[in-house]
């Protein structure tokens, strides 16, 4: 089940950028991709409206993006250089053994069950070539706990959320309010066991006086967790 009507939030949605909290979430992606790839074509998975594909080519990256939303990848498509393309989700129109590097931002989180965690996965991997790398951004446990800088998840909906439990959060700076799913650490890992994946480390990153924000609770809970895998055969 699609929880956000992108029809109608695309627009205000495409508004908004990776500063604030969002910072957080790519903070530490550069060194993550030099770290463990040496090589340059990269998939940007849930591109959205194009933000996070812009991030990866401006590190370097040749990339292409895709996504399940049409109105997503309509304002996507105003970004020069980059080749969009509207998929079903767990299926990519790639060859195998396509990419050095797969990067997924603000996309798990909107995955309804387990069960297409692990196909979506499973297609990421298909794709890879071997001792390609997967990144993957998605809200951690203290999303929908805590204060942020530019994001509100103070409702009511959001107490005692379990596995599965539509969370809901506003996205302060274009007042757009959207709905993502809770899945904790464990569940992830779960999913990742169910794959042929390997696990190269997680990440929560937390903010710091030197980031150039007035963070409140960031420096103290992270409010991502960043899931880095390899596919070697």
């Amino acid at each position: 089940m699609i929880i956000n009507d992108y029809s109608t939030i695309s627009k205000k949605y495409a508004a908004s950028d990776n500063s604030g909290t969002a910072f957080l979430a790519f903070k530490h992606i550069e060194s993550l991709i030099k770290k463990y790839s040496n090589g340059i074509k990269a998939l940007d998975y849930g591109c959205g409206s194009g933000n996070s594909s812009l991030f990866l080519k401006e590190i370097g990256l040749d990339v292409n993006g895709v996504d399940i939303s049409k109105d997503m990848l309509n304002e996507a498509e105003i970004i020069n250089d980059i080749n969009f393309s509207i998929i079903q989700s767990g299926a990519l129109p790639y060859d195998d053994n396509s990419y050095d590097i797969v990067f997924s931002s603000f996309v798990l989180f909107e995955i309804p069950t387990k069960n297409e965690l692990i196909k979506i996965f499973n297609e990421i991997y298909r794709v890879l070539k071997n001792n390609g790398i997967f990144i993957a951004v998605t809200g951690s446990e203290e999303m929908y706990k805590h204060n942020w800088l530019s994001l509100d998840a103070n409702y009511k909906e959001n107490l005692n959320l379990k596995s599965g439990d539509v969370a809901k959060i506003l996205i302060k700076d274009v007042d757009l309010v959207v709905y993502d799913y809770f899945w904790t650490d464990a569940d992830y890992n779960e999913i990742i066991s169910n794959t042929k994946f390997n696990k190269l480390e997680s990440l929560l990153p937390l903010g710091e006086d030197n980031d150039g924000y007035n963070w409140i609770d960031e420096k103290k809970y992270p409010p991502y967790v960043v899931y880095v895998l390899s596919k070697n055969i």
